[in-house]
């Protein structure tokens, strides 16, 4: 097993401890945090990045091992079984990865680390805070020379460049205090960079400007206040910002969601947690509490309920023990908490999960990662959505579990790979069947279950395709039914051939022959007005209509109103 790995400093802006601390007492809902790990074993230090990967997960911290896996400050989870990736990044004494950003076929790591692989390994060249995973030749490579100093948060934007921020004084050659850009081959400052002695710690690229926030009050010249954002070309405060260190950056629908230890925004109250419309901040109910720059790490957002981690005791006035979540209206707890910080937050496959210093979260020895189950208000379980052939069309059979409110649900199908959805059918149950009667039995369909929130929002069930049938003599049911005055009747044939369509009444007596010709192989379709071979009005009642054609015979029933 690789000793326990350990730093000199992690914090030089904060440093939280939670002895001491008030923590929420049992409750009901502690059912609801488990161990995902349980037997593979769980990481030896504190997790600081969750993000998704492949089938499972990556995770950065401090940890150099897992069970008894090596694994230096970074590893993968395939939902089963832990992998190192690659080298890792530091040394097993040294090193705390931050931060982890993936792209397609780019993994991004960010922290604290000169050097990758083996301590005095002179094989690994030493770099700085910074590195990138190639997944097609699975190998670490540098950005240059990194920077001089811890790197904290690093986003992509949507031209493929690179921000990272940090507590360095320089990019490679560059000075760039705070903040630089890497275009892929060379670092670049980021309009002047942020004033004297700043740190910053968040930062969110868009495809309409970079937002930073940290310790500052200036940015390329321009008076701020510990947040900022740069436009391309010039720096912007948001409003007159926040009155203390602003520790992460959210944007969701329109808006940006801010934490860290600030008391006001825009002039207001606003305790640890903001929002910035474009206009105006405005707070959260009563915000968060706890110790002295007690502060906020991640804010997760699933449609409009947040998850929040951080140093903070309290939330809405209530003890929640380092991580709370805000439904749209109060703040709630999950259930006890944990008995240190939360650093980290991810809703990845229906749960959260949830990483940091801790060594228990509800009342349970798990340490540093876990998970929480309990469905959110925004959550939709499809327990089940099958399709089958059967004579006549495709049978849908549907299941789902809604959560929170919602207004109703549609079997939806698309041609295979191609085409726009046809509604088959909708319902105000969270269970139904239904006979696809259109479907044409040559062709492969696409079927999804989509349930309507009631903000709006909708859940999508995953496709269930359903394979065309080998050619054979089809007959549909005719539509409508039951009907007045008419009716419209499809059938098909593999080949081309003779083929006759009559309607009978119960007694089986002929009332109507409604084709009797050679049609071409494939689809085809006709309409009975209700009336018989004389051309006379049918009375109200049942009746059927059979096809026969290449000695082969299919009967359907009908019905007629009045």
């Amino acid at each position: 097993m690789p000793p326990r790995p350990h730093v000199a400093v992690f914090f030089s802006i904060i440093l939280i401890a939670a002895a001491g601390a008030s923590f929420a007492q049992p409750h009901p809902d502690d059912v609801y945090w488990v161990d995902p790990f349980k037997s593979a074993g769980a990481p030896n230090e504190y997790t600081d990045a969750i993000v998704p990967y492949q089938d499972g997960l990556l995770l950065g911290g401090l940890f150099n091992a897992v069970s008894d896996v090596t694994v230096l400050r970074i590893v993968r989870w395939d939902g089963t079984t832990w992998h190192p990736l690659s080298t890792g990044v530091g040394t097993d004494n040294m090193g705390l990865v931050h931060v982890i950003r993936k792209v397609p076929g780019t993994i991004y790591a960010g922290g604290m680390f000169d050097q990758l692989g083996p301590w005095g390994a002179s094989s690994y060249p030493r770099w700085g805070n910074i590195a990138r995973f190639d997944e097609p030749t699975e190998t670490w490579l540098p950005l240059g020379d990194g920077t001089d100093r811890a790197v904290r948060g690093i986003s992509v934007a949507p031209n493929g460049d690179v921000y990272c921020v940090g507590e360095f004084t320089s990019a490679g050659a560059v000075h760039a205090q705070g903040i630089a850009r890497w275009d892929g081959s060379e670092w670049h400052d980021v309009g002047g960079s942020l004033g004297a002695r700043a740190r910053a710690l968040a930062i969110l690229a868009t495809d309409h400007g970079v937002y930073v926030g940290g310790f500052f009050d200036s940015a390329g010249g321009v008076p701020v206040s510990y947040i900022a954002r740069w436009d391309g070309t010039t720096w912007q405060g948001l409003g007159s910002g926040v009155d203390n260190l602003v520790t992460t950056i959210v944007e969701h629908d329109g808006k940006l969601y801010v934490g860290g230890a600030f008391t006001r925004a825009g002039g207001k109250p606003a305790n640890r947690i903001a929002v910035w419309d474009g206009r105006n901040w405005s707070a959260l109910g009563e915000g968060l509490g706890g110790p002295d720059l007690s502060h906020v790490r991640c804010i997760e957002i699933d449609i409009d309920q947040l998850y929040v981690t951080g140093t903070f005791t309290h939330a809405g006035g209530q003890p929640v023990g380092f991580i709370t979540t805000w439904d749209g209206s109060a703040w709630r707890s999950l259930g006890c908490g944990a008995n240190d910080q939360t650093k980290v937050a991810l809703l990845h496959d229906g749960v959260l999960w949830v990483g940091g210093n801790f060594t228990q979260v509800g009342g349970k020895e798990i340490p540093y990662v876990a998970q929480w189950t309990k469905p959110g208000k925004n959550t939709i379980t499809f327990e089940r959505l099958n399709a089958r052939r059967m004579d006549g069309g495709v049978n849908l059979d549907w299941a789902f579990t809604a959560y929170g409110p919602w207004v109703e649900s549609r079997v939806v199908r698309r041609g295979a790979g191609a085409g726009d959805e046809v509604v088959v059918g909708v319902s105000a149950s969270q269970s139904g069947e239904l006979l696809d009667a259109a479907a044409a039995p040559d062709r492969s369909y696409d079927y999804t279950l989509i349930v309507r929130r009631e903000n709006g929002t909708e859940a999508r069930s995953e496709p269930v395709r359903v394979d065309a049938v080998q050619p054979s003599l089809w007959l549909g049911q005719n539509q409508p039914n039951p009907f007045n005055p008419s009716t419209s009747i499809r059938f098909a044939v593999p080949v081309a051939s003779r083929v006759s369509l009559r309607v009978y009444d119960v007694a089986g007596r002929l009332v109507r022959t409604l084709a009797d010709q050679d049609y071409a192989a494939g689809e085809h379709g006709v309409t009975w007005d209700g009336r018989d071979g004389r051309g006379e009005a049918v009375s109200a009642g049942v009746y059927f209509y059979r096809l026969a054609a290449l000695d082969e015979t299919r009967t359907r029933k009908m019905i007629l109103l009045k």
